[in-house]
């Protein structure tokens, strides 16, 4: 499929009737249309999908409002009453054989209540010029013809915005809308039409062989199962949207807890705590000072002249020394002269008298000697060097050992009272701290109300699965006793082993598609990402459609270590991957394509996916998503058919389409 042309005539800010020329070449599949934000971008996207689908089509500003009450609001505001309001595309598909091109208007009329109408052309190229041929019958059943060629339950996965990749990026789940859509993309709905059709059959012939008041036994119990199944159905709906709420409010209470974190919350709860500490800590400071005064009013400060009190040990043990070497003179004078006297009245020969007197002479010569070469300088008595040495080897040591213990540990709480200082200055003030703990606990009360919520609901939802079953199992019971009576058994029979051939075949197809799948988004991911080993391989839930990332080693890799444009590629890459799988050669529309990526992603996403999503790329971008330099890059590629620039006039309100982008 190819989107050829668009026309809008009088449709939201665009006055008059305004032509873009779609269609993309062989080597250049994108269509760039700048536009600022406000500039009809969205309205745009809109078009496309009301032009296709009509009063089916999701627009972005209808919510829940009538149709034709969002056909008058469409209307452009400086357009005259009965003035013709139309949006209309010229598309060309191919199914089999040559390819069919539809032109395809819906007009309305600027009156209190506007009715639409439909018309489609069949394109037809008579004498080299294109002829278009209305075809009311087709106009008629276009619903049908259009969920042939791009069905409605598919359309978003193809014309999107960059708000609904950051939707699809931040839930753990797919929401119900789009696993309807994957299912039908995959093909998985055929098998689960067949099936409905089947049920159907059986019930008829059930129909046709009970009698009357079985039947109405019968339709009553049916009537009761649809309406359950029903319920059933809502149950799931709200339990995957509590599911969406709470992911929501997760993140919300961890950012609002980071925040609390990053501006002091902590430090604030903690401040009493921090202060007692610091008091502590000075307290203990003011002891270790007095302490080291006190050492400083005893024996410390001789710690300054440490190396004369060494030599005035030294100078008073020489003193002491001489001094005793005085005495001892004096004493052995007395003992030589006695014992000479001795010696000679005991008649000692003379030669022997002679050498003793030698040797005495000799020994108290010497002591002399050492006596005589002595003068006092200090005069100091044992007991004082006695005491000296006791503080200049005992008592000064100790207390030079204890002060330096004392001005380390002085060091250290100094530093701990300025860390406990800047904490203090650091914490939020009490009315902020009011504030954002109010913020962190009002966020964690909606994360727990949800929780409570969602499990109330599961069991609500088990409960109901379990009626549901119940129901079923008598519907089927009856049903069997109506057909154990009846000629046409074996044809319920019959549809009862279809059925589970049927179901067998789906859990294998959809194996085989998630399969694909699965390769199809990990390739396209680890193509689009620029941490080429970051992820090994993505696997997708059955049941649920979510996403599991590993790592290269095969260990499961959580979500939350991917960054917020990390996420939103690896949803881009989901849908890429789908697309592929698909095997629909089909149109993409991406409006806000590069909302909240850095510039790696960027040009990851410029290189790789844009010039190769699709054969055609209708990209909606303001001039700070592709800025000048994207565009000029994507044209340096040869990736652009042609550029748009959607310029919106404030004073009038209006959009007129001109060529060329914002540069």
């Amino acid at each position: 499929m190819i989107f050829k042309t668009l026309i809008l005539e009088n449709f939201g800010p665009y006055s008059g009737r305004q032509t873009l020329d779609l269609s993309p070449t062989e080597t250049s599949p994108i269509i760039l249309i700048g536009g600022m934000n406000g500039g009809g971008k969205t309205t745009l996207m809109d078009a496309l999908r009301l032009v296709l689908y009509g009063q089916r089509a999701q627009c972005s500003t209808r919510g829940s409002m009538a149709y034709g009450d969002f056909l008058k609001q469409s209307i452009n505001r400086a357009s005259q009453e009965g003035d013709r309001t139309a949006v209309e595309l010229i598309f060309r598909h191919s199914i089999t054989g040559a390819p069919t091109e539809y032109h395809i208007r819906r007009s309305w009329q600027n009156v209190a209540k506007p009715k639409e109408t439909l018309e489609v052309f069949i394109r037809n190229i008579v004498d080299g010029e294109p002829i278009s041929l209305p075809d009311p019958a087709l106009a008629k059943l276009w619903d049908e013809r259009i969920e042939e060629l791009l069905p409605l339950g598919i359309s978003n996965l193809f014309l999107f915005d960059g708000e609904q990749i950051k939707e699809l990026a931040e839930q753990e789940t797919p929401p119900v809308e789009v696993v309807n859509a994957i299912q039908s993309l995959l093909g998985l709905e055929l098998s689960d039409r067949l099936s409905v059709d089947l049920k159907i059959l059986k019930d008829r012939k059930a129909k046709k062989l009970a009698n009357q008041q079985e039947l109405q036994d019968f339709e009553a119990l049916e009537q009761q199962f649809v309406e359950q199944d029903d319920q059933r159905k809502q149950i799931k709906a709200q339990l995957s949207q509590l599911q969406n709420k709470l992911d929501r409010a997760k993140s919300r209470a961890d950012e609002y807890l980071s925040i609390f974190k990053l501006r002091g919350g902590e430090i604030t709860a903690e401040r009493a705590q921090l202060e007692t500490q610091k008091r502590q800590l000075e307290q203990q400071l003011d002891n270790d000072r007095a302490s080291l005064r006190n050492l400083a009013a005893q024996a410390l400060p001789l710690n300054l002249i440490q190396p004369l009190l060494q030599r005035t040990q030294t100078q008073a043990q020489t003193e002491i020394e001489h001094q005793q070497a005085q005495i001892t003179s004096q004493i052995l004078g007395d003992r030589n002269t006695k014992l000479l006297d001795f010696a000679q009245a005991q008649h000692f020969p003379k030669p022997q008298l002679e050498q003793l007197q030698t040797f005495l002479n000799q020994e108290l010569t010497t002591l002399n000697k050492k006596a005589a070469n002595h003068s006092p300088k200090l005069g100091i008595d044992p007991e004082t060097l006695c005491h000296l040495n006791i503080v200049c080897d005992t008592l000064l040591p100790d207390q030079i050992h204890r002060a330096k213990h004392l001005k380390d540990r002085i060091e250290t709480t100094l530093i701990e009272i300025d860390g406990c200082d800047r904490q203090l200055a650091a914490a939020a003030p009490p009315e902020e701290f009011d504030q954002l703990a109010q913020q962190v606990q009002e966020a964690n009360q909606t994360v727990i109300q949800l929780q409570t919520e969602y499990h109330a609901t599961e069991q609500h939802l088990a409960q109901h699965t379990t009626i549901v079953e119940a129901t079923k199992q008598k519907l089927s019971q009856y049903g069997q006793k109506i057909f154990e009576r009846q000629n046409d058994e074996h044809i319920i029979q019959a549809i009862d082993r279809v059925q589970h051939t049927l179901q067998t075949f789906r859990q294998q197809l959809k194996i085989r598609k998630i399969d694909r799948l699965e390769s199809a988004v990990t390739e396209c991911f680890r193509y689009l990402i620029r941490k080429a080993n970051f992820v090994g391989r993505i696997t997708i839930d059955l049941e649920t459609f979510a996403l599991n990332l590993y790592d290269t080693q095969g260990k499961p890799l959580s979500k939350n270590r991917l960054s917020a444009g990390e996420k939103q590629l690896l949803a881009t890459a989901f849908l890429w991957g789908l697309a592929r799988v698909s095997g629909r050669n089909l149109p993409v529309a991406i409006d806000t394509p590069l909302g909240r990526l850095d510039s790696s992603h960027r040009k990851n996403l410029l290189e790789r996916y844009f010039p190769t999503a699709s054969h055609q790329v209708l990209l909606l971008s303001t001039d700070t998503e592709i800025d000048e330099a994207a565009a000029q890059q994507l044209e340096t590629a040869g990736a652009i058919a042609s550029e748009y620039l959607l310029n919106y006039d404030i004073k009038t309100r209006q959009t007129s389409v001109q060529s060329g982008y914002f540069w």
